[in-house]
């Protein structure tokens, strides 16, 4: 693979190479927003509103034009678009930006949904200034975790995300914020240690002299490859349960319901639509590569642990009665799929991960926008308290029914490819253990009960809320505004778009996928 070139630049040259590096710029955009922002007065809410909202903008329209410049027949990392800079160079740490195809679909979903977002960001009333500087940093902490290619630099931003979501939450939540803010921060932490002695363990045992200790990813995995097996493995379980808990993964997924049914609207829509996926990007980016011979022999581990996450929460996602809830749940349900697919160790199945993290950040944040819209009206979110709402709100059912529909997987949306993609690749896959019973088929059966589950929590949730008799109690509600509905187009419309053309996002990154897994040996 292609690596960004070190080189020893003054400190002049050093601020140009940032500039003119596009992962950088769109790094640090985000910071100058935020920087700027403290210049604004407290009372100036309009206008930090709309400051904050052209941020998120900038940063989407670098993305864009970065889209555009990127070969996609090559794949994999390119030279124009890493920056590697000496940082901390007696422990081998770096500022060592890089973007493939893996890399820029998940950039691409940040900067989409931090736009939709700050527009529903504009029903926060309370201390707007404090939450737009954080809002701010939590893009570019999120946007560091997908380009960062030297796992010092990684785990910082990894880190720096916490600080944001723990103030985001416990300052604007709902009534238990506190608990669901330490609740979350504890359970991430305690991820993070594990990620991080795992870090260090590949670090200590490469085998590199002293002079030449780094924490570049790329030299770390190369070298990784000639540990005993009991040092993969026990690197691969540490870096599993980091990224799995933010995933998160049953059983460490607790966390996760109470966070989201006290953040602010906003916020549950970046925790669901993009702080899991960089648990699930930190699999595809690190784990994977840097563990092949601990992958495949803990594969069918892996596969199990995706299924029960699957069936499990989706089951208790069909017992919830607050719609923050169960969407959350609902989460916890789909990301399974993405560990499902990686384990079968197809190209598929590969494939299906990354469709799924992209698809399920755009459904489960429309989704999450949508609780904010009947929430700043009823004030409930009980679904059983609702009734009817179709004959008041037809421009809500219109939403909530597309979306809800790519939420189980109706064919023609997203939510259907990565999911037919992942037991695309579980049947190609024909290990077997005994007998000759295929295990991935098997597994895949195991899980298909809960394609029949989340269509019956999806329509049950649309049936309470949306048919029947109207509620007296909610004639009077009016339907959603120009912003709600602009903050739901966004989301709206790539659930169609890569539904109706599911080639566009695979072409983003399945050139990549077999650049960096192929050539690894991780396809079967």
């Amino acid at each position: 693979m292609e690596e960004a070139q070190v080189t020893l630049l003054p400190a002049v040259e050093i601020l140009r190479a940032m500039i003119t590096n596009l992962p950088t710029l769109i790094l640090f955009t985000p910071l100058i927003g935020l920087i700027l922002l403290t210049f604004f007065p407290p009372a100036k809410e309009k206008a930090i509103r709309t400051f904050t909202l052209l941020v998120t903008l900038v940063v989407a329209g670098e993305v864009g034009y970065m889209m555009t410049l990127y070969d996609y027949m090559k794949g994999g990392f390119q030279r124009e678009f890493g920056l590697m800079i000496p940082w901390f160079p007696q422990i081998g740490a770096y500022y060592h930006v890089q973007v493939d195809g893996i890399s820029l679909a998940m950039v691409m979903l940040t900067a989409i949904l931090f736009v939709a977002a700050a527009l529903g960001s504009w029903s926060i009333h309370f201390r707007v200034k404090e939450y737009s500087i954080l809002f701010l940093l939590l893009e570019m902490s999120i946007i560091g975790v997908f380009i960062s290619m030297d796992y010092f630099l990684f785990f910082i931003m990894w880190e720096l995300m916490l600080v944001p979501m723990y103030f985001l939450i416990g300052i604007w939540g709902g009534p238990r914020r506190i608990y669901a803010a330490i609740k979350f921060f504890l359970f991430t932490l305690a991820g993070s240690i594990a990620l991080l002695f795992g870090i260090l363990l590949i670090y200590w045992h490469s085998g590199l002299k002293p002079e030449e200790l780094t924490f570049n990813s790329f030299v770390l995995a190369r070298t990784t490859h000639q540990l005993p097996l009991s040092l993969q493995v026990t690197a691969f379980f540490l870096f599993l349960l980091g990224f799995g808990v933010k995933v998160p993964i049953v059983p460490f997924h607790t966390w996760l319901p109470d966070a989201h049914v006290e953040a602010p609207t906003p916020i549950s829509v970046i925790l669901a639509g993009l702080l899991l996926k960089t648990g699930g990007y930190g699999f595809y980016r690190f784990v994977f590569p840097t563990f092949p011979d601990a992958v495949k022999h803990l594969a069918i581990l892996i596969a199990l642990i995706g299924v029960v996450s699957i069936v499990y929460a989706a089951l208790v996602a069909m017992a919830q009665a607050d719609l923050k809830t169960l969407i959350a749940m609902a989460s916890v349900s789909h990301m399974g799929y993405v560990l499902f697919g990686l384990a079968t160790q197809t190209p598929e199945g590969a494939s299906a991960g990354m469709f799924v993290m992209v698809s399920h950040g755009f459904v489960s944040g429309a989704l999450f926008l949508l609780t904010g819209v009947i929430y700043d009206r009823a004030h409930t979110r009980i679904m059983s308290e609702f009734g009817g709402l179709g004959a008041v709100m037809s421009t809500y059912f219109a939403f909530f029914g597309l979306v809800g529909m790519a939420n189980l997987a109706l064919p023609g949306l997203s939510g259907f490819w990565g999911e037919a993609l992942a037991y695309l690749g579980a049947f190609r896959n024909t290990f077997y253990l005994w007998n000759g019973i295929y295990t991935f088929r098997l597994l895949a059966i195991c899980a298909a009960p809960a394609i029949v589950i989340t269509a019956g929590y999806t329509l049950w949730m649309l049936q309470r809320m949306f048919m029947g008799p109207l509620n007296e109690t909610w004639k009077h509600l009016t339907d959603m505004d120009r912003r709600e509905v602009l903050s739901l187009a966004i989301p709206s419309f790539f659930i169609v778009l890569f539904g109706v053309l599911p080639g566009l996002l695979t072409n983003i990154y399945n050139s990549s996928l077999s650049f960096y897994f192929g050539r690894l040996g991780l396809f079967i």
